[in-house]
Parts: C-alpha cells; sequence; structure tokens
C-alpha cells in the first residue's frame, strides 16, 4: 500500500466513519422520494415501507443498485482506515488478538451482505399484492428470498461487530485511549439494544416472513426496520467522536507495520 493512501487513511479516519452513512442515507432517500413521491410504486398507505421495497421497480431500483454499490466501496474504505485505527489502539497486545479480528472482519461480513442486497433487488411482484390488497397469495420467490438473506446477513454482521466492539471497551481498562470513552460505550450499548429489539419486530411483521399481514402490522415493521437501520448508521458514524476524544493521547502509528494491514 503506497504512503500517499497510507497517509489519507490514517488522517481521513472521521471523513470514513461517516462516508458510508452519508452514502447510505442518501441512497434510501432518493429511493423512497422516486418510489413514494414522484412515480407512486409504493400503496398509498404504506407511509412507512421496508427499504427492500423500495428498489422493487425502475427507475428507483437503478438507484439502488448505484447507491449500494458506492455504500459498499465506502465501507470498504472505512475497514482499511479502521485497520489502521485499531493497530495504532491495541497494538500487539493478544489477549484483544480475537476482538481485532472480529471487529475488523465483521465489517467485510457487512459489505458482502449490503453489496449482494443491493445488486439483486426484491421482484416486483410484493407491490402488485401490495397494491392489490391480495398479499396473502404473495409467495416470495428465489430472487426476493436471496435479498432478504443477504439483508439479514449484512445485520447479523453488524450486530456482531457491535457486540464486539462494546465488549471491548468495556474490557480494555489497561489501553488509555479506551478510557476516555466512557460515555461513548453506553452510548453504544443502548444503540445495539434499541437496535436488536427494533429489529426482531420488524422481521416479525415483515411480508417476506409472513404474508398475512394488515396494513398496520406493515407499517410498523417498516418503521421498526428504519430505526434498527439508524442504529447501525449511527454506531459506524460515533466512531468519529471515538476518535476525537481518543486523539486526545496521541496515537502511534508508526509502529504499525504495514505487513500487518494487507
Amino acid at each position: 500500500m503506497c504512503d500517499k493512501l497510507k497517509q489519507i487513511l490514517q488522517d481521513k479516519f472521521q471523513l470514513f466513519t461517516i462516508l458510508p452513512t452519508i452514502c447510505g442515507i442518501f441512497t434510501i432517500a432518493i429511493c423512497y422520494i422516486l418510489a413514494v413521491g414522484v412515480y407512486d410504486h409504493i400503496p398509498s398507505w404504506l407511509y412507512t415501507p421496508e427499504i427492500s421495497l423500495l428498489g422493487c421497480k425502475k427507475p428507483e431500483q437503478i438507484i439502488y443498485q448505484i447507491g449500494f454499490s458506492i455504500t459498499f466501496i465506502a465501507l470498504l474504505l472505512f475497514f482499511f482506515s479502521y485497520r489502521y485505527f485499531l493497530n495504532a489502539i491495541i497494538g500487539d497486545k493478544v489477549k484483544y488478538k480475537w476482538s481485532k479480528f472480529i471487529m475488523l472482519y465483521s465489517i467485510i461480513g457487512a459489505s458482502i451482505g449490503l453489496l449482494i442486497q443491493g445488486l439483486i433487488t426484491m421482484t416486483e411482484e410484493p407491490l402488485n399484492y401490495l397494491e392489490y390488497g391480495n398479499m396473502s397469495e404473495w409467495k416470495p420467490d428465489s430472487q426476493s428470498i436471496i435479498h432478504q438473506s443477504f439483508a439479514a446477513l449484512l445485520f447479523i454482521f453488524a450486530v456482531i461487530h457491535q457486540i464486539t466492539v462494546i465488549q471491548f471497551y468495556f474490557r480494555a481498562k489497561d489501553i488509555e485511549q479506551i478510557k476516555n470513552l466512557k460515555c461513548s460505550k453506553w452510548f453504544k450499548l443502548c444503540l445495539l439494544i434499541i437496535g436488536c429489539i427494533v429489529a426482531i419486530f420488524s422481521f416479525s411483521f415483515h411480508p417476506i416472513s409472513d404474508t398475512e399481514r394488515s396494513q398496520l402490522l406493515l407499517n410498523i415493521a417498516g418503521i421498526c426496520q428504519w430505526i434498527a437501520v439508524l442504529c447501525v448508521l449511527i454506531f459506524f458514524s460515533f466512531y468519529a467522536m471515538d476518535y476525537h476524544w481518543i486523539s486526545q493521547i496521541p496515537l502511534d502509528f508508526d509502529h504499525v507495520e504495514s505487513d500487518n494491514l494487507l
């Protein structure tokens, strides 16, 4: 890895923490505006559709695919920047070896889930059935199942990452920089708990888990999913604040060998 890119990944960590969030929010917002406000692809009674429904029909489907592909790239950039960040904090401490491994590579797992669910969208069928009020007759097709499976993979790896980070923050009492994150670890714990609770409701009321859902329950499922996604995005974006507090104690990037980062 060239020295210039290495320096950018080190110096612009705060930017890379919020870049995936910005890309993801813009993608969802544009798809929502097109699907709901412009083309009326979403039934008028469904005020808070599941995010997956925003990518079923064109032209928003194209935005969905491109937008989440860009978000995938942004998440990979965050992965490499985060790798330098963790190595500068943890160094060669063996006791945190597995925590560091899981914190890093859970991001790769989430990235794969993000990319595949973005490229393989749900089909138009669920929207057609929702429009005519006969959702109970819909049988999830293979493409929609693949999409939802990788969307679930994204969330699972995101939760694994969150759990590992939180336990590391509580456990790493021998690392000076982590001592400055007293508020952060409790805030992240609250985000994890809220996100998991609403995600359970979202999955329980999701049309792919049970097609016989009322309009109210489908709206609740949408609200819960949006809150769950927001919790994940805030969790990752909050690394920018972590860096601000941690950097009060200088980070030693010089001792990090590039061979350990590739």
